[in-house]
């Protein structure tokens, strides 16, 4: 197993694209970072921004940053993660996050979650959606 202090996760960054049939020049659009940032790293051999990666796993949620950034684990997550994954990107609804809710074996923190999801729910819908979303999230842990 290689070291992971000599793991660069540009260099595991273009193995990806290599895999994926990518060329840097659309890789670079999709995660949208200026031209040449990806080509110039990969150029340099150099660390990449945070920016940087935090825009590549929002383009590509299934690539694991284990593996990016320790050699560990299979490039992609699993298809049950992919499933979560999906999941998440539809709109989340009221009932489903109280039968999450429900699930809770602390009955003091479940009502409060439910309170807390109720008053959301009723009075501010992009914190809903958000609040909802990790709720279904923490069903799936």
């Amino acid at each position: 197993m290689i070291d992971s202090e000599d793991i660069k996760p540009i260099q595991q960054i273009k193995i990806f694209m290599n895999m994926q049939n990518l060329k840097i020049a659309e890789f670079e659009r999709i995660i949208g970072v200026s031209q040449n940032t990806i080509q110039t790293a990969i150029k340099r051999d150099s660390q990449l921004k945070d920016v940087t990666l935090a825009r590549i796993f929002q383009a590509f949620p299934r690539l694991n940053y284990k593996w990016v950034f320790f050699n560990e684990g299979d490039m992609l997550v699993s298809p049950m993660d992919a499933t979560i994954e999906k999941e998440m990107e539809e709109e989340p609804n009221f009932n489903q996050a109280l039968e999450t809710i429900n699930m809770i074996k602390d009955e003091a923190v479940a009502t409060i979650l439910r309170e807390q999801v109720f008053r959301l729910y009723q009075s501010n819908s992009a914190l809903k959606t958000e609040l909802l979303r990790i709720y279904r999230l923490a069903g799936h842990l």
